[in-house]
C-alpha cells in the first residue's frame, strides 16, 4: 500500500489578500502556477525527505477537485514524479470521501475531550482513572 503526501488546496482564481513567506499580496494562483509549484517544490521535497528504500513504491499526492489543480495524468507532472526511478503520482480526493463527510464530524467532537485532557502524574491516579 502506498503512502500519502498531501498538497495544500488552492482555490480557483485565488488572489492572495495578504503577503506571506510563500507569496506577495495580490498574486493570482492559476493551474500553471500550481503545476510549477508541484514540479519545482513539492515533488523535489518529497524526494529529498522520503526514505530511499521506498523509492520504487507508489507515493500518492492527494489533491481536492479545485479547478487550478493539475490533472493526474499531466505529462510534465508524471515525468517529474517518475524521474530518478521514483513513482510519485497525483490523485483526486473523491467527492464523497470520509474526509468531507459531515456525519463524521460528531466523532471528532466526541473524541476531542479525551485528547485534550491532562495526564495523571502519579501511578495511583492513573489506576483510579481506568
Amino acid at each position: 500500500m502506498g503512502q500519502k503526501a498531501r498538497a495544500v488546496a488552492i482555490d480557483r482564481g485565488y488572489v492572495a489578500q495578504r503577503s506571506s513567506r510563500n507569496r506577495p499580496r495580490g498574486i493570482v494562483c492559476t493551474r500553471n502556477i500550481y503545476k510549477d509549484f508541484l514540479i519545482r517544490h513539492v515533488i523535489p521535497a518529497i524526494k529529498q525527505q522520503w526514505p530511499r528504500v521506498d523509492r520504487r513504491r507508489p507515493i500518492m499526492i492527494q489533491q481536492d477537485i479545485a479547478k487550478p489543480h493539475v490533472l493526474p495524468h499531466d505529462s510534465d507532472v508524471v515525468a517529474a514524479g517518475m524521474e530518478g526511478g521514483w513513482c510519485i503520482r497525483l490523485l483526486f480526493q473523491p467527492p464523497n470521501s470520509p474526509d468531507l463527510n459531515v456525519l463524521d464530524l460528531e466523532l471528532f467532537r466526541t473524541v476531542s475531550p479525551f485528547t485534550v485532557s491532562t495526564t495523571p502524574s502519579l501511578s495511583s491516579k492513573l489506576r483510579t482513572r481506568t
